[in-house]
C-alpha cells in the first residue's frame, strides 16, 4: 500500500514529516510501529544493510511517539491508524539521535548538541529539579558530552513529565566502522559503547530503546553490556521482515 503522488518520489530524504506534508510517494510501512511496541524486548537492535528504509522508519516511529509535537494528523491515512497501539501516539518523550553524520574529530560535541536540543525544553520548565538544571548549564555548545548524557536526559524528562522515555539511535555503529584502522578507533568504540549502555541498561526512566546499524558483529562485541538486547537482522528477523526493503 502506498499514498502520495506517484510522480513525486524523493530518494534523498528520510524525513517522514517532510514526505507526508508534501504529498510525496510513501510506501506504507507504518505497522513497523505496532511491531516495535508489541515486541516485549525492551531494547532492540535492527541490523540491516543501508538503503532499506531504517532511517525513515525510525523517524516515523519518533513522530508517532513524541509528546513534544502532535504529528498524529500525518498518520490519518496509514494502516497504523487502525491499530490497537494508536492510543500510544503522541504519548511520551521520544528522543531520536542520528549518529550517521558523526565526525571522528568532534563526535562528542555533536552528541552533546543533540542532547541539548531536547534538554532545553525540560530545562525551561519551572518544575525541573536544580540538579538537572546544573547539568544542563555545564553542557555548553563548545562542551563535549559525557557517556551518561542521554541517561541524564531521560531522567530530566521523567522528573518534569512523570513519563518514561523512548530512546532511538540511528546507525549507532557507522562511526565505529568508519574509524577502523585509524588511531581514533579504540576511543571511538569505547565511547560509543558507553553511551547506549548508560542510556538503556537498568535505566528506570527508559520505556523502550531501539538502535539501528549495519553489522550484527558490532552488536555482539560492542553492546554486550546491555541487558541481552534482541537483534533483528536479514538472517533472523521474525518481527520486522515485512518492514524493510519491500513494496
Amino acid at each position: 500500500m502506498h499514498i502520495g503522488n506517484l510522480d513525486w518520489i524523493d530518494l534523498t530524504t528520510s524525513d517522514f514529516s517532510f514526505v507526508m506534508e508534501n504529498n510525496l510517494l510513501f510506501v506504507d510501512k507504518s505497522l513497523f510501529i505496532e511491531h516495535f511496541l508489541n515486541e516485549r524486548q525492551q531494547v532492540q537492535i535492527i541490523a540491516h544493510p543501508r538503503r532499506l528504509g531504517k532511517s525513515m522508519n525510525l523517524m516515523m516511529l519518533h513522530c508517532f511517539l513524541t509528546d513534544s509535537v502532535d504529528y498524529r494528523p500525518l498518520f490519518e491515512n496509514l494502516r497504523i491508524r487502525q491499530s490497537q497501539v494508536w492510543v500510544k501516539a503522541h504519548e511520551a518523550p521520544s528522543f531520536l539521535f542520528d549518529f550517521k553524520g558523526l565526525n571522528v574529530k568532534k563526535y562528542k560535541r555533536q552528541i552533546q548538541l543533540m542532547v541539548n536540543k531536547y534538554a532545553s525544553v525540560y530545562a525551561s520548565d519551572p518544575i525541573c529539579p536544580q540538579y538537572y538544571l546544573n547539568l544542563y548549564k555545564e553542557y555548553s555548545p563548545e562542551g563535549e558530552s559525557t557517556p551518561d548524557c542521554i541517561q541524564h536526559l531521560t531522567e530530566m524528562a521523567r522528573a518534569v513529565t512523570g513519563k518514561r522515555s523512548y530512546v532511538l539511535i540511528d546507525e549507532y555503529d557507522k562511526l565505529i566502522i568508519d574509524s577502523i584502522n585509524t588511531k581514533e578507533y579504540a576511543d571511538v568504540r569505547d565511547y560509543l559503547t558507553q553511551v547506549p549502555s548508560a542510556a538503556m541498561k537498568g535505566n528506570m526512566c527508559l520505556e523502550k530503546g531501539l538502535l539501528t546499524g549495519v553489522m550484527r558483529v558490532s552488536h555482539e562485541g560492542m553492546l554486550s553490556g546491555l541487558n541481552n538486547p534482541q537483534t533483528y537482522d536479514v538472517f533472523e528477523d521474525r518481527v520486522y521482515a515485512s518492514d524493510y526493503g519491500q513494496l
